[in-house]
This record gives structure tokens, C-alpha cells and sequence, in this order.
């Protein structure tokens, strides 16, 4: 909570790395419900788990290592995260699949629009539409792939296609990183795994 909050700070107060003319820096947000802090080899060198490409990052990037959840649940995570407020802020129900991000509210997605960055959601999301919470392009309320069948209400709480993106293809998430390399962007990605589904290839 407290990286988000500093980073809508940073946002709001027009202090992102821009002074010096150099690029800003791409944001990539990771997030996944369910993995222990020591099961990522780039945090715990004992585990047993093989993490190597996200050991990569963790050492090509920065890593947060005092982070806390704004709340017990994957959703009041997500939302806080997203906007930087508490979820009790909002009516956000346990398991609320409704939009709970009010339209035009400040998202970590619409600040950085304002400087100059594109944005994609993938994953896990149940705020209704991607652009409900202020990304450039996503996933979540789009029919899935292939399919004119309507959702299934997994799927629709999910992210819609994105369930797919976290178990069958990143082509989406590919896509968007080459087509938009020139510029600074927010990709946001929050798997489905290992949360759920347990019935993993």
C-alpha cells in the first residue's frame, strides 16, 4: 500500500524521472494472490521453487521489499492498489464482481496517462472494463478469444480473456510491450495462478 501511495505522489506532484530527458522508466506491476513471499528465489535463495526470470527482473529492476496489503482479500488488494485508497473507502464487498472504481476516479493507470504513459491490463480484474480503471487497453470485459459464447462468471470477474493470457498465451501482452517499446508504458498483470484455478496443466 504504502509503494502505491508513494507512487501517486511522485504522479501527482509531476516528480517521475522526466528532468534529465531521458525516457521515464516502464512500470510493470506483477500481482499474484496466494505465493508466499519466501517461495521467489530472488527474495528467498533457499527456496525450492526456480524463479529465473523473475529473479532477472528483481535484479534488472527495483524491488519493493516493505509492502503491505490493504486488505485480507484478493479484490481490496487489487482496488487499493489501483487507486491508492483504502478499500473500506469504497462499498466494496467481499466478493463484489460490480465495478467498484467510480468512473473518473484516479487510478495509478490514469495518472500516468497524463505523463505521457500507455497502459494494459492483463489478468485477474474485477472492476468491470479495463478502461473503468483508467488503462489504454486490456482485457478484462472483452469476449473470450475464439468465442461468442458469453463468459462464463469466472471468466468475467477474471478479466475475460485474461484468464486465458494467465494459462494459455501472452501474445496480448507481447503485442502491446513491441508495439508501444518507444514509448513509456504500465503493464499491469495479475495471473490467475496459483490462486486459481488447481486444475494447472
Amino acid at each position: 500500500m504504502r509503494t502505491c501511495l508513494f507512487l501517486i505522489s511522485l504522479l501527482s506532484a509531476g516528480l517521475l524521472p522526466q528532468a534529465t530527458g531521458a525516457k521515464p522508466p516502464n512500470i510493470l506491476v506483477i500481482l499474484v494472490d496466494d505465493m508466499g513471499y519466501g517461495d521467489l528465489t530472488a527474495y528467498n535463495p533457499e527456496s525450492k521453487i526456480p524463479t529465473p526470470h523473475l529473479d532477472k527482473l528483481a535484479r534488472d529492476g527495483m524491488r519493493f521489499t516493505d509492502a503491505h496489503a490493504p486488505g485480507p482479500l484478493c479484490h481490496l488488494s487489487r482496488y487499493g492498489l489501483l487507486t491508492g485508497r483504502y478499500p473500506f473507502r469504497a462499498n466494496t464487498g467481499a466478493w463484489r464482481t460490480q465495478p467498484s472504481i467510480e468512473t473518473g476516479q484516479l487510478t495509478v493507470a490514469s495518472l500516468l496517462k497524463e505523463k505521457g504513459y500507455r497502459s494494459f491490463q492483463a489478468g485477474k480484474h474485477w472492476e468491470g472494463h479495463y478502461s473503468l480503471a483508467g488503462f489504454d487497453e486490456g482485457a478484462a470485459g472483452l469476449p473470450s478469444e475464439g468465442s461468442e459464447e458469453r463468459l462464463s462468471a469466472l471468466a468475467s470477474i477474471s478479466g475475460g480473456s485474461g484468464l486465458e493470457i494467465a494459462r494459455t498465451t501472452m501474445e496480448p501482452v507481447k503485442r502491446f510491450i513491441l508495439e508501444n517499446k518507444d514509448q513509456p508504458f504500465l503493464l499491469w498483470f495479475a495471473p490467475m495462478l496459483p490462486h486459481l484455478p488447481f486444475d494447472a496443466p
